[in-house]
């Protein structure tokens, strides 16, 4: 934060070189670090329009595979990471399942069937490893 605050200030602290060096060294260290400024603001500018990589925006619309399922609500996996679930319409799902997330609310997740089954999941036993196979990737997730 504090690093932030002196960047946004190196125009306005820039201007106090004018009264301790020459003319025009003063002139170049000053256009120097509005330079340095205006790509600061550039680059801060251009990741703000970057895509929600994080956070309950980011889970809405991702996929999970059911761990656990009783009645209306359950646990599911997603990136390794076990959650709460519960059915957004009352369903009931079987372990292995894939379910797609359609909301978060505090640390639970409502979930519906996936639209396309396309990738296969299994679950080993007791040992609740996740094997995801999806065309080019197949790799073991253990929990």
């Amino acid at each position: 934060m504090f690093l932030m605050m002196l960047i946004m200030s190196l125009p306005l602290l820039g201007l106090g070189l004018f009264d301790v060096l020459p003319f025009w060294t003063a002139l170049i260290a000053y256009l120097a670090a509005l330079g340095f400024f205006a790509v600061n603001q550039c680059l801060m500018m251009g990741a703000m329009r970057l895509p929600v990589r994080t956070g309950p925006e980011k889970m809405a619309g991702t996929r999970a595979a059911v761990l656990d399922w009783h009645g209306n609500t359950g646990q599911v996996i997603r990136e390794g990471e076990i959650w709460q679930a519960e059915s957004k319409d009352k369903r009931s799902f079987v372990r292995g399942q894939r379910v797609a997330i359609s909301r978060m609310s505090g640390l639970r997740l409502f979930v519906e069937p996936a639209p396309d089954q396309t990738r296969k999941t299994s679950l080993n036993g007791g040992n609740r490893v996740l094997a995801v196979e999806a065309g080019y990737c197949n790799r073991k997730l253990s929990l």
